[in-house]
């Protein structure tokens, strides 16, 4: 992935696993033999101005560049390594001057645990679940969408390493669509400014990513399904190549509205719902 050429410090460490005598919950035990039989890795990075928002907190794809490098640093693979993710948890946001110690756990073969905590207070920012293989189910292209993007791909969307449209672009164009179902920047804008709400990522599950080739291809199809419920707004979401039918990136999206003074989850505004659900467009960019 292009993105992976971080201008951030990265300080790693290795140790290894113990388990601490006491009593535990199954929940407890199950992570303790879990980190008995694997390796723990540590790796340190500091947050930049690049690799922050509109919001001044670090922007949530970002994020898993920061674990697949952690992933790199485990194989020698010089391909994708964060072929899955699950379970994406977003806890409290980090920002620019932040230090952050990403924690990995092989959880079996291609399975590893991740946790992203801010060194200053050492709260939990990330929690994770990822694979350096996908899943066998065959997954369907999105037959219903409320919204349907086709974007033109450009030199930045394609990872330098592979040659194939990159997983950074994808999250990209899955942001976009999220945006352009809310009514775009302005939108976005007015709730910021006027209702003081921000609309953010709370969660990402099943995110799985197939390599394309980006050879002959000038085009991707972004798709959205909305579900809206009463502080969350659920996005599934999926890039393909719309002429041979090919998906190259699949996930489900949780957003929450957030009082930006307090931080704390506010109802989803009446006219935003709206928007959201009687939304069905196709454009192009």
């Amino acid at each position: 992935m292009k993105s992976l050429l971080l201008a951030v410090t990265y300080h790693t460490c290795y140790t290894s696993a113990l388990i601490v005598p006491g009593v535990l919950t199954k929940q407890q035990q199950r992570s303790r033999r879990l980190f008995s039989q694997s390796h723990h890795r540590s790796d340190r990075i500091r947050v930049y101005i690049e690799d922050t928002d509109a919001f001044n907190v670090v922007f949530y794809a970002n994020y898993f560049r920061y674990l697949e490098y952690a992933l790199l640093q485990l194989s020698e693979s010089t391909g994708p390594m964060l072929l899955y993710l699950d379970e994406a948890r977003f806890k409290v946001p980090a920002r620019l001057g932040d230090e952050l110690e990403v924690t990995t756990i092989t959880n079996d073969e291609h399975g590893y645990l991740h946790t992203i905590s801010r060194l200053s207070d050492q709260a939990v920012v990330l929690t994770a679940k990822t694979r350096s293989t996908n899943l066998s189910e065959k997954e369907m292209l999105l037959k219903e969408a409320n919204l349907v993007e086709n974007s033109t791909i450009y030199f930045n969307d394609i990872d330098a390493r592979t040659g194939s449209i990159s997983l950074d672009a994808c999250l990209r164009w899955f942001e976009r669509a999220r945006s352009n179902l809310i009514g775009g920047p302005d939108e976005l804008a007015s709730l910021l400014e006027a209702a003081q709400i921000a609309v953010v990522v709370c969660r990402v599950d099943g995110l799985s990513y197939h390599p394309a080739s980006s050879t002959s291809v000038t085009t991707i199809q972004t798709s959205t399904r909305v579900n809206v419920k009463s502080k969350f707004v659920i996005f599934e979401q999926q890039v393909a190549i719309p002429d041979m039918d090919t998906l190259i990136a699949h996930a489900t999206v949780t957003c929450l509205c957030s009082d930006v003074n307090t931080g704390k989850p506010v109802g989803v505004p009446g006219d935003l719902k709206d928007r959201l659900l009687y939304h069905h467009h196709e454009t192009t960019t």
